[in-house]
């Protein structure tokens, strides 16, 4: 019972993509609640800008800027528990500032269900090192962790009636600075 989370399409408003149906040979009603649930990124999530603390926002203070390219993963579905268990992977893509100091850093991110908010199984907060080689690259690609969340459905609810979310953690300066871009 396995479906493959889609690639990123970024752009417009609210990036979605709708994920297939888990390959179990069902049809009908159960294999539409047996799916593997949407999974969302807002577009002033999707993208971190990492300024010096106490600097300005000049392109001189920039640490790092962070994007996200894909994630994949699969889902399952319990019966017993009428719930879909999901397992997924979050690719990002870190580009190097003049403002670095070093070569690591770290970002978090959030895997989020808004209807289970705002109980913490509503939003995991993940921490995400990353390293740049010696020499002149500038850009590395890091994959966190697989990430696992469970979603019961209960008796009356389809996967597609609950969404999950992902996206950069941002602290109030950098959702500004990117509703601003996002304009």
């Amino acid at each position: 019972m396995k479906s493959v989370f889609g690639r990123l399409v970024q752009g417009l408003g609210v990036a979605s993509l709708a994920v297939g149906l888990a390959s179990c040979g069902m049809m009908g009603k159960k294999a539409e609640e047996m799916a593997c649930p949407e999974i969302r990124i807002d577009r002033d999530t999707a993208k971190l800008t990492s300024f010096t603390p106490g600097a300005g926002q000049d392109i001189t203070d920039i640490q790092f800027e962070g994007q996200i390219l894909a994630f994949n993963g699969d889902c399952g579905w319990d019966p017993k528990t009428r719930s879909i268990d999901v397992k997924m992977k979050v690719l990002f893509e870190i580009t190097r500032g003049p403002a670095l100091k070093g070569l690591s850093g770290e970002f978090q991110y959030f895997v989020a269900v808004p209807e289970f908010y705002p109980s913490p199984a509503g939003k995991q907060v993940l921490s995400v090192p990353f390293k740049f080689n010696d020499g002149n690259l500038t850009t590395v690609n890091v994959r966190d962790e697989e990430v696992r969340i469970r979603i019961p459905l209960g008796t009356d609810k389809k996967s597609s009636d609950t969404p999950v979310y992902i996206g950069f953690q941002l602290d109030n300066k950098q959702l500004e600075f990117n509703r601003k871009l996002n304009r």
